[in-house]
């Protein structure tokens, strides 16, 4: 039985440590890990839990949520956009990481992800992202209140009512494939509820 508690550790030198890729970015990772297991002989007879947060991370720079960005089609997610991680659940039982549900913030997006991924990689997630403000920053507002702005920018106004309607959406995906080549496909039932 493994049992460890750590604070403010930086967690790209922890995914390169651990054989990941160094390129997931920064945060600090705190928590509580215990790990569990008899005869074991695979990763499969290990039980074991982390409950922790993972602040300032750049959270679309990990495996699956960097392909989110482009499954989303958002223009103001990028890979380098810095999320809290407030709360991680994961258990690991039989070759199964679970998760009841992690949520990442930012000023301008929340993502929720909850399901299971398995040790051979595949993947079993429903994710909701809310879309935040998409209104631009330039002061298109300003100029499509403008008298002038039919001349101006014919489709200024159209642009503007486009940004509103898909501002501050939630979008609900499936994730299946694997880490490597995951699969989403819109959650249409969910949207219809919404």
């Amino acid at each position: 039985k493994i049992e460890s508690r750590f604070s403010k550790v930086d967690f790209g030198q922890l995914a390169k440590a651990a054989g990941g890729d160094s390129g997931y970015g920064r945060g600090k990772l705190s928590g509580t890990l215990k790990i569990r297991g008899k005869a074991i002989r695979t990763a499969r007879d290990l039980d074991g839990r982390f409950l922790g947060a993972l602040e300032d991370a750049q959270a679309f720079r990990l495996p699956v949520l960097n392909d989110l960005i482009s499954f989303a089609n958002t223009a103001n997610l990028n890979a380098t956009a810095d999320f809290d991680f407030n709360t991680i659940d994961l258990r690991l039982s039989n070759g199964v990481v679970s998760t009841p549900g992690i949520v990442l913030r930012s000023d301008r997006s929340e993502v929720f992800v909850r399901g299971r991924a398995y040790l051979d990689q595949r993947l079993d997630l429903d994710v909701a992202m809310q879309t935040g403000n998409l209104s631009p920053d330039f002061g298109l507002q300003g100029l499509v209140q403008s008298p002038l702005a039919s001349l101006a920018v014919p489709g200024a106004s159209v642009v503007s009512r486009s940004l509103e309607f898909l501002s501050n959406r939630v979008l609900y995906a499936h994730v299946g494939g694997t880490v490597r080549s995951p699969h989403f496909q819109i959650r249409t039932d969910r949207l219809l509820q919404d």
